[in-house]
């Protein structure tokens, strides 16, 4: 009885078998010691919350990407790393500003590549003492404002010859002056009353004025106040108002 020669091709397919289970096991081992060498150092290890903390990683494997985490490794991320060809790094970060005190931890994790290159993993222990600090508001002065310079106009007082400056700075407050005549020549004429008030609005005229005897200020309406003059010829050019001439 003769025995059958195995076909080459079953030869090789048994030998590229056993070639991948060794690289296999080769590459997990390494993983394994990479995982079990990786670790970090952390500066300062205690501190308030706002700290900031250099974190330190050696025995890494080279040229891997990862994230500096909070408590966990999968905590709130503070940061992250690239690991140089020596197999180390140093990246700085902050401790969050809403940590309570106690034991905390910082982690070191690279981003998972594939089932042959899981994720690695290092932790070290950071002490928060105390609360983030209190900022108390702003205080603000008061806000103050410079006088306002009224910008002059045509109805300014200029003291020349023959100016005559009609006011009701003398007049109290509702005073009706409908059927006045002023020592000017000026009388108040018209079937409306017309009264003396201090306005809202600045004038450059002082610090009264004259309205008709409605709701609303001088001049709302399209009321008109009817004036005459004792002579007209001294009056030609007067400016009335906030700057309206007749």
């Amino acid at each position: 009885m003769s025995a059958r020669r195995p076909s080459l091709g079953l030869l090789i397919g048994m030998l590229l078998a056993a070639m991948a289970l060794m690289l296999t096991t080769a590459s997990s081992d390494t993983v394994r010691f990479a995982q079990s060498a990786a670790s970090i150092t952390v500066s300062p290890g205690q501190g308030p919350p706002g700290t900031n903390v250099t974190v330190t990683g050696s025995s890494w494997a080279a040229k891997a990407l990862g994230r500096i985490h909070w408590d966990s490794s999968d905590g709130t991320a503070l940061g992250s790393f690239s690991v140089n060809p020596n197999g180390a790094f140093s990246v700085g970060v902050t401790i969050p500003w809403d940590a309570l005190p106690g034991g905390h931890s910082i982690w070191a994790c690279t981003d998972p590549i594939s089932p042959l290159f899981p994720q690695i993993c290092a932790s070290r222990s950071f002490k928060v003492t105390g609360l983030a600090p209190t900022i108390p508001p702003a205080t603000l002065p008061p806000a103050t404002r410079p006088p306002a310079t009224p910008t002059p106009t045509d109805c300014e007082v200029r003291h020349i010859p023959g100016e005559v400056v009609i006011d009701f700075e003398g007049h109290p407050d509702g005073q009706n002056m409908t059927g006045t005549t002023l020592p000017q020549g000026v009388r108040f004429v018209g079937h409306t009353e017309m009264r003396v008030f201090s306005p809202s609005v600045a004038t450059h005229s002082g610090s009264k004025a004259l309205r008709m005897d409605y709701a609303g200020e001088a001049g709302i309406g399209g009321a008109m106040m009817r004036i005459r003059f004792a002579n007209v010829q001294d009056f030609v050019g007067m400016y009335v108002g906030l700057n309206e001439r007749i």
